[in-house]
């Protein structure tokens, strides 16, 4: 992947076609009430629970054996995994709710959940990464035994070397994120609408107990600017670990993560859209790293496009 032609292109197709300044502002505050709804959008009925805050370290560390229940009668195998179907007509609360029910429910019973939208595009990137190494159990296997310990390093040797050649649009500008922040109403405490994506939605319930490792299972990315595998597993390890952010939603194209507690400091929310931009060079497109400064604050959702 050579990066620095990737992020030159990625400038020229902005000057060409003008940079997206219009995107919405949203503030997230997710309820800590305990909630034990049902939502009919799964054909498997899970039960949500919010976390209070001294219950969300345990969630996150808990390591419970996986059960040994089969699940319902309408459940596939989709990528090796167990995969629930999604009503398409699904709303961004069912959605949410969807998701965080299963996060719960992976907790008990050993599996990370990750909403895949399945099309023929997806498809093909899974079954031939799976073709690469001989069988679906080869990749996945190969690709959990490689290191992954140097996301921060991927993301900060990016920066360095795009800094040396496009340092003015590498910075950011106060003004410009306070021009964000101005119209600053609610966003980011929902996932998307079902209909805002085309293929069939499931739910896959990925065996393994660290969110970060479903990339594995579900490879995509790996051309043009867009990370493979391995730095993708990395990078969002690293997130997991400063911040456990959750990848949610995996499309061919792109990924959302959750998170349970946002970024609630400027500063922190300014280093993270730095690394944001190195994952997904877009900066441009977006506005500048301004943008990803206004993903980021208080929001519960990060959500990345790769083109």
């Amino acid at each position: 992947m050579n990066i620095k032609k990737t992020f030159f292109a990625v400038l020229i197709l902005c000057a060409l076609t003008g940079c997206n300044n219009d995107k919405k502002n949203d503030n997230a505050g997710v309820s800590t009430d305990v909630q034990t709804e049902k939502t009919s959008a799964v054909t498997t009925e899970l039960t949500l629970v919010d976390f209070t805050n001294e219950e969300k370290s345990s969630v996150k560390e808990q390591t419970d054996t996986p059960s040994d229940e089969t699940g319902d009668a309408t459940e596939k195998k989709i990528f090796n995994c167990t995969a629930i179907k999604i009503d398409a007509d699904a709303d961004c609360f069912e959605m949410t709710d969807i998701y965080r029910a299963a996060y719960t429910d992976g907790k008990t019973k050993g599996y990370t959940p990750v909403i895949v939208v399945v099309d023929d595009i997806l498809n093909e990137q899974v079954e031939t990464a799976y073709k690469s190494a001989g069988s679906a159990d080869e990749y996945i296997s190969t690709i959990l035994s490689n290191d992954h310990s140097a996301g921060k390093q991927m993301l900060d040797n990016t920066y360095e070397e795009l800094q040396k050649e496009y340092s003015d649009f590498l910075s950011m500008d106060d003004d410009i994120i306070d021009e964000w922040m101005t119209d600053y109403t609610e966003h980011g405490i929902y996932l998307p609408f079902a209909n805002e994506f085309d293929g069939e939605i499931y739910l896959l319930q990925v065996p393994t107990k660290k969110p970060y490792e479903v990339f594995a299972w579900v490879p995509f990315g790996g051309w043009n600017y867009c990370p493979n595998t391995d730095e993708m597993i990395a990078v969002c390890k690293y997130w997991y670990d400063e911040y456990w952010v959750l990848p949610a939603i995996i499309t061919y194209d792109s990924l959302y993560m959750y998170l349970y507690e946002p970024i609630t400091d400027m500063e922190t929310a300014k280093s993270i859209a730095k690394e944001q931009s190195m994952f997904c060079i877009d900066v441009a497109g977006m506005g500048g790293m301004e943008g990803y400064v206004w993903m980021t604050l208080y929001s519960h959702v990060w959500d990345f496009w790769w083109d």
